[in-house]
């Protein structure tokens, strides 16, 4: 093997080592982030009880899980923090449960 052959094997193992694992991380984002900033896009008025379905801006559909209180979220308040393992909502310090439908 000559050297103009090693160094194109090394650079093409090294752009596949280099690119494979960001691939695998944005197709499974959820799975490889805990939690992440979340902006509510429907319903206008998002009131947070159990049963109400939700959509967010990345085109995700939330469902609010039964044994979660009812929590008034007013319309400033439409971005938050949502966790899919843990299957948490957090809306300006309320948490509910919640469970992706799509």
């Amino acid at each position: 093997m000559n050297l103009s052959t090693l160094l194109r094997t090394t650079f093409a193992i090294s752009l596949v080592l280099t690119y494979c694992p960001v691939v695998d991380a944005q197709a499974n984002k959820e799975k490889s982030v805990a939690c992440y900033q979340i902006v509510i896009k429907e319903p206008l008025t998002f009131y947070g009880n159990p049963g109400d379905v939700f959509t967010l801006y990345d085109g995700s559909r939330w469902k609010v899980l039964a044994g979660t209180q009812f929590e008034y979220v007013p319309l400033p308040y439409k971005d938050g923090l949502i966790c899919p393992e843990s299957e948490k909502l957090t809306i300006d310090r309320k948490v509910m449960r919640v469970a992706k439908l799509n």
